[in-house]
């Protein structure tokens, strides 16, 4: 049976019994806790709490297109009937740069959730959104 023993930071000496492996794990643990910025590693080399070599560069964005179709439904974008194309290059001014099928695919979705409505055009054949 392996002791040890760790004297606390109010001066309290506390002893510890058990396995080795027991009791290098508490005082692991417990040296771990008075060291927080000390830079732990996981498997294959990569710091706790990264990313690893991928996306370690890339800014994660705070927002989807989705958002972003929201505050044009907000800022009133959406007031006259507006197509695919029309959402894509209203994004593209606003430095955002999406395909038209990603936007459509948001659009439906927003379509589903209540936020717009979409009317067929017969003379354009294409769907239009609009915020009623």
């Amino acid at each position: 049976m392996a002791t040890g023993s760790l004297t606390l930071t109010d001066g309290t000496l506390v002893e510890i019994k058990g396995t080795e492996e027991g009791v290098a794990k508490i005082l692991a643990l417990y040296n771990a806790s008075l060291h927080p910025t000390a830079v732990t590693r996981k498997k294959r080399g990569k710091v706790a709490g990264g990313k690893g070599k991928q996306g370690a560069n890339k800014p994660q964005p705070k927002e989807g297109l989705q958002t972003r179709v929201e505050e044009l439904i907000g800022a009133g974008f959406f007031k006259q009937a507006k197509t695919p194309l029309d959402v894509v290059a209203k994004l593209l001014t606003k430095g955002f740069k999406h395909s038209r099928p990603t936007v459509s695919t948001a659009l439906i979705r927003l379509v589903k959730t209540g936020k717009l409505d979409r009317h067929w055009n017969d003379e354009t054949k294409r769907w239009n959104y609009i915020n009623l």
